[in-house]
């Protein structure tokens, strides 16, 4: 029997070749019918003496090639040998091709493996899939989150692989003493990017948590961000917060409203639940507070960090 275990997400696919020599462990324990081989470095003509021997216990073996598309010596041998085609019909023997990276779907290994087995493929995971994968790895080690914290630490972590989101969440874990992720630990151990942090500012504002928005605030202009792009982006967040509290009657599930603002429904909902934090002359004042300190700033009539810190405070 053979697979194929190979994808962009070396993480998984390093975790499922593990997950399939664990089981086999368990179920063979001698260990002496367990062989892994990397044809990176190893020569071809070994995996055929593995073969071609013979067991002295009435145990499955399980052989774990590593890299085989990467050698075309092996792969030559392979397509040509009389022991493949006997190993298609040996029910005593498995073979896992694992590869470090995607195989093309028109390499001859990959062909011949999804025509006569199993093929598990490891794609870089995206928005749900990745949530999930989080969730799960929380989950396994007793713990959980605060909500809303798992939404921040995703787009904090956003352009990290597995291996990256992995450690992540093991130094908070490691330096937690309770067992919940929160939103001030993620704020201590990670480092965002201006962007990342922009969006947890204007989070903050529009959930009025002052601690939390004066953080990202500091972080941005320690790390050199321009004050004018700060403020500017403090208006576009407000702007849109008092767009849809002037609709009156408000549907955060609704997909007619969020087109018509031209918000994705994400974006919609969560804006939603911040605008009812406010009222409508709260934000109709802080809008123009904020139009007021541009001016302020643009004449020299105080100094713009000051001006942003006290606005922050004030909100």
């Amino acid at each position: 029997m053979f697979y194929l275990i190979h994808g962009n997400d070396t993480y998984r696919s390093r975790e499922k070749l593990r997950e399939v020599i664990d089981a086999y462990r368990d179920t063979h324990q001698s260990g002496l019918s367990f062989f892994q081989i990397d044809l990176e470095e190893e020569r071809s003509e070994d995996v055929e003496h593995i073969f071609g021997s013979s067991s002295l216990f009435p145990e499955k073996k399980l052989v774990v090639l590593k890299s085989a598309s990467a050698n075309k010596v092996f792969q030559q041998r392979f397509a040509d040998s009389t022991w493949r085609t006997s190993l298609e019909n040996d029910r005593d023997t498995i073979v896992i091709f694992f590869e470090r990276r995607e195989v093309p779907a028109a390499n001859p290994l990959f062909t011949f493996v999804k025509k006569t087995s199993h093929v598990q493929k490891c794609d870089v995971l995206r928005g749900g899939e990745r949530e999930k994968w989080v969730r799960r790895y929380l989950e396994t080690r007793g713990w959980g989150e605060e909500p809303g914290t798992l939404e921040i630490f995703l787009r904090y972590t956003d352009s990290l692989d597995t291996w990256g989101t992995k450690n992540e969440l093991d130094k908070i874990i490691r330096h937690t003493a309770s067992s919940r992720i929160t939103k001030d630990e993620i704020a201590l151990f990670l480092h965002p990017s201006f962007e990342v942090t922009i969006f947890t500012m204007l989070d903050a504002l529009g959930g009025r948590n002052k601690k939390r928005a004066l953080a990202a605030l500091a972080y941005l202009l320690e790390q050199g961000e321009n004050e004018s792009y700060v403020l500017s982006m403090m208006a576009y967040g407000f702007r849109n917060l008092l767009r849809v509290k002037s609709l009156g009657h408000m549907h955060a599930s609704s997909f007619v409203m969020s087109k018509k603002l031209g918000f994705h429904p994400y974006v919609f909902r969560k804006t939603v639940e911040q605008a009812r934090l406010f009222t409508l002359e709260e934000l109709k004042k802080i809008y123009q507070g904020l139009a007021r300190i541009d001016l302020e700033i643009k004449v020299g009539k105080v100094e713009p960090r000051l001006a942003l810190e006290m606005f922050v405070a004030s909100v």
